[in-house]
């Protein structure tokens, strides 16, 4: 089963690019200290898609969803490249019990 909600987007290699998508994100989710750290972790990264469950989660060792919800999993993932590297990773954003 797939997040309800799936943003597929050009590769976001601007600041002004990713600072658009998560002024969007912000006026869904509260992002702690730790999450906006995580997102300026990435903010000169290759952003390849951003993942928002509205139920379930993402689980947080994998990153898979999951959809049923457990406490440890997480609402928002994003998928981004680092630069001089072909290896994907990602982020995950928002725990599943931390109130909206």
């Amino acid at each position: 089963m797939q997040p309800q909600l799936y943003i597929r987007m050009k590769p976001l290699t601007n600041k002004g690019n990713l600072n658009s998508c998560l002024e969007r994100l912000k006026n869904q989710y509260y992002f702690t200290e730790e999450d906006l750290k995580k997102i300026e972790s990435i903010s000169d990264h290759e952003i390849i898609s951003v993942s928002i469950a509205s139920s379930g989660g993402f689980e947080q060792c994998s990153g898979e969803f999951e959809p049923y919800e457990q406490k440890g999993n997480y609402r928002v993932k994003i998928r981004y490249n680092s630069p001089g590297s072909d290896s994907e990773n990602f982020i995950l954003l928002h725990p599943t019990d931390q109130v909206i």
